[in-house]
C-alpha cells in the first residue's frame, strides 16, 4: 500500500467520507451532472475584491498590514468562510471597499515571536487550484505571507481566536 490504513474511529469516518465524496463526484461527472444538492463551498455567497461592504453590525478589528513593499491601514473582518480585509469607503459612512479576500481553509495564522501585538499570516493556493492541475495537497505553497500589527495585544488574540 502507499497508504497506511486508517487508525481510530475518527480516521476511519474520515476515510469513508473522503471515498463517499470522491464516488459521489464520479457519479455526477459520469452523468455529466452538476452536484446541486451538496455545494461544500459556495462561491456564489463569497466577498469579492472591489465590492462594497455594510459594516454597522460587522465585528472590526483595526490593523495594519505589512506587505513586502508597502505597509497600509486596513479593517480585518472575518466571516464563518473568508478572512476580507476592508478600507473605508469616504462616500458612504458605515461602508468600505474590501481590498482583500481569502477563504479561511486557503489561510495559516501564528504569531510573531518579536512583538505580541503582530500575526504573521501566510496565504496559500486555493485547494480547487490544486485539484485541478493534479498537484499533491503536500506541494502547497504560500502565495504571500504578511505581518498583521494590532494596536494591543487582546486585539491580536481576538483576531487569532476568530
Amino acid at each position: 500500500f502507499a497508504k497506511r490504513l486508517p487508525c481510530g474511529a475518527v480516521e476511519g469516518t474520515r476515510r469513508s467520507l473522503q471515498v463517499f465524496f470522491l464516488i459521489r463526484q464520479l457519479c455526477t461527472s459520469l452523468l455529466g451532472e452538476e452536484d446541486t444538492r451538496l455545494p461544500l463551498s459556495q462561491v456564489e455567497g463569497a466577498v469579492a475584491e472591489d465590492e462594497k461592504l455594510d459594516l454597522n453590525n460587522s465585528d472590526l478589528i483595526a490593523c495594519s498590514v505589512v506587505m513586502k513593499d508597502r505597509q497600509a491601514k486596513r479593517f480585518l473582518v472575518i466571516s464563518s468562510s473568508q478572512l476580507i480585509l476592508v478600507e473605508p469607503d469616504t462616500s458612504q459612512l458605515g461602508w468600505g471597499v474590501v481590498r482583500f479576500v481569502a477563504f479561511l481553509q486557503d489561510i495559516e495564522v501564528s504569531p510573531d515571536t518579536d512583538d505580541i501585538r503582530s500575526l504573521q499570516i501566510s496565504f496559500h493556493q486555493p485547494l480547487s487550484t490544486i485539484r485541478r492541475t493534479g498537484q499533491r495537497k503536500a506541494h502547497r505553497q504560500a502565495v504571500a505571507s504578511w505581518s498583521f500589527v494590532f494596536d494591543d495585544h487582546i486585539r491580536c488574540s481576538a483576531a487569532r481566536k476568530r
